[in-house]
């Protein structure tokens, strides 16, 4: 009789694991407007639950694989185990995702692509685990268990290449892959062939230096970018790098300074040169500064030996990365000259930006921004280094989405609907160096929140509602601003 129950129990477990799993997939056709603030709250435990079915599936497919092989003896009930916890972790994950795309947070084919994925994934646990309880009870569709359940950690896979695409970039999957093609690709040269300068010393001036002096910035009136450039002068007059001599290089000359005094390279805040990097361009420059000397010939000098040992690696590790990063940069690109026309803005590369990122301007005549095609953007927020966004509807709830742009070092919102309240979005920003903030609404009491933005260098407050009283004590409390009452550029 007991048994009769259990056996019982199981199929109406099953077909109500089912019915669960048929049900899920009409949550992509339904959407929750005006959410309660718990469920919001219940959407952000979806990276905490995820795993749950991920492992959990995986570990049942492994062991129905060890059973048929090699475990024969072994109960079904663990599977079964497994199962369950695969399947109802599925649910709360699938629950908990929903709740997060209806906080509208996220957006884009991307997140339609993983949220179909993820209700896919767990109808496809639901019908395993009722076909798992109907073999358990009858003995048969055994096979058709097992080809749902291979079906399902198929579709796992798929569902967590996409979230992991969501979180860390299209690439990340497939960024060591491309690595590894860039390394096979660059196997014929040997070392016999490398150059001290274009393949050693090129790298390390592009990486510390080349980001503040180059044609387009040219800090200090000295530009970097090029071999023949580099035995010229800047404002001091003085040559950056002078062949056979330390001393009278100026570059060297300032490499060498205290990190304390102010002329020191690179300058506060930028990474400074490794002991082996200094070790590098010293023995270069003393050598002659040439560009057709040999990285096997220079190899022979006790002095560097080791250096180069060190060094190559991470030389190697460099190209790669700079490789595959153009690559990506290439891509991002292209996709954002086709997306941005659709929401009335244009793309361009920003010269001034040290790691090849991107510019977003407002097309002519400007179209007004909404909450929509600021969600858009979300899969490139890291992709731009300068918004110019003038006279394009922003309000300051739309400061939330320009915020999580956190590689933006300049930001252009003269002559839109700001009244300063949003500027707390902003203040997080790490990298925010300039923001124009004329022709708008921005009281005294928003702001004071500029005092708080850690690394902004100069505001622009023509023709807002500042005071001269709050702009001189925003001038006397944070010196390091520079506080503008001009219209400012508007790129």
């Amino acid at each position: 009789m007991s048994q009769t129950r259990f056996a019982g129990a199981r199929r109406g477990i099953g077909i109500a694991a089912a019915v669960i799993g048929v049900a899920l997939l009409t949550l992509p056709f339904t959407s929750l407007s005006d959410a309660p603030l718990l469920l919001l709250f219940v959407g952000r435990l979806h990276p905490l639950v995820l795993h749950f079915p991920i492992v959990a599936s995986l570990l049942a497919l492994g062991l129905e694989v060890s059973r048929l092989f090699f475990f024969k003896k072994l109960p079904i009930v663990f599977t079964e185990i497994l199962i369950a916890v695969a399947t109802v972790s599925a649910w709360v994950t699938i629950g908990a995702g929903y709740f997060l795309y209806a906080s509208g947070d996220y957006s884009g084919e991307m997140i339609v692509q993983h949220f179909w994925a993820g209700t896919l994934t767990g109808t496809g646990l639901s019908i395993a685990f009722a076909l798992l309880l109907y073999y358990h009870t009858t003995g048969r569709l055994y096979a058709a268990f097992l080809a749902a359940l291979v079906v399902t950690n198929g579709m796992v896979a798929y569902a967590s290449h996409l979230g992991g695409s969501v979180t860390h970039g299209q690439e990340y999957l497939a960024e060591y892959l491309d690595m590894m093609r860039a390394k096979g690709a660059s196997v014929g040269r040997s070392e016999q062939e490398l150059l001290l300068y274009a393949d050693l010393v090129s790298p390390v001036i592009e990486a510390r230096c080349a980001s503040c002096h180059n044609r387009q910035r040219a800090k200090g009136g000295l530009a970097m970018d090029s071999y023949q450039q580099l035995f010229g002068a800047g404002d001091s007059n003085k040559p950056a790098i002078v062949p056979g001599s330390v001393t009278k290089s100026e570059a060297l000359a300032r490499i060498h300074l205290p990190e304390s005094d102010d002329e020191h390279m690179p300058p506060e805040g930028k990474s400074p040169l490794t002991a082996d990097e200094i070790a590098l361009l010293t023995y270069w420059v003393e050598s002659g500064a040439s560009d057709t000397t040999r990285v096997w010939g220079a190899r022979g000098v006790d002095s560097v030996r080791a250096v180069f040992d060190r060094l190559m690696p991470e030389l190697q590790k460099y190209q790669l990365r700079t490789a595959v990063s153009q690559k990506k940069n290439a891509v991002v690109y292209e996709q954002l000259q086709q997306l941005a026309p659709s929401l009335g803005l244009t793309v361009a590369r920003d010269s001034l930006s040290e790691d090849n990122k991107l510019r977003l301007s407002s097309s002519v005549p400007p179209h007004r921004l909404t909450d929509e095609s600021l969600r858009k953007l979300a899969p490139y927020y890291l992709d731009f280094s300068s918004l110019s966004l003038p006279s394009s509807g922003i309000e300051d709830d739309h400061l939330y989405y320009l915020a999580q742009m956190t590689n933006v070092r300049t930001l252009f919102l003269q002559k839109n609907s700001i009244d300063g309240s949003g500027l707390v979005y902003l203040s997080n920003m790490p990298a925010l160096e300039t923001l124009n903030l004329s022709f708008t609404r921005i009281d005294d009491r928003n702001a004071l929140e500029l005092l708080k933005f850690p690394r902004l260098k100069k505001v622009y407050l023509f023709r807002t509602n500042v005071s001269p009283d709050v702009i001189k004590a925003i001038r006397r409390y944070k010196p390091g601003l520079e506080v503008l009452e001009e219209s400012g550029p508007y790129r």
